[in-house]
């Protein structure tokens, strides 16, 4: 995801059944994928960041 303003971010996804789980950050490195909690809120907080800012440029509204 690309925000004017913000450097990209990336995201990796799995699937499990018919439902997606966030379980990494993508940088220029690769993917760093959450292993315990901690990791996987500080990923759903960074994914929540620019989700929002996304959201709100292309008029979502909740």
């Amino acid at each position: 995801m690309k925000l004017v303003g913000r450097s990209s971010a990336g995201f990796a996804l799995y699937r499990e059944g018919d439902e997606y789980f966030l379980k990494g950050i993508v940088d220029n490195d690769g993917i760093t994928a959450a292993s315990d909690a901690k990791e996987e809120a500080i990923a759903f907080n960074a994914f929540y960041s620019v989700a929002v800012g996304v959201f709100m440029a292309n008029g979502v509204k909740g």
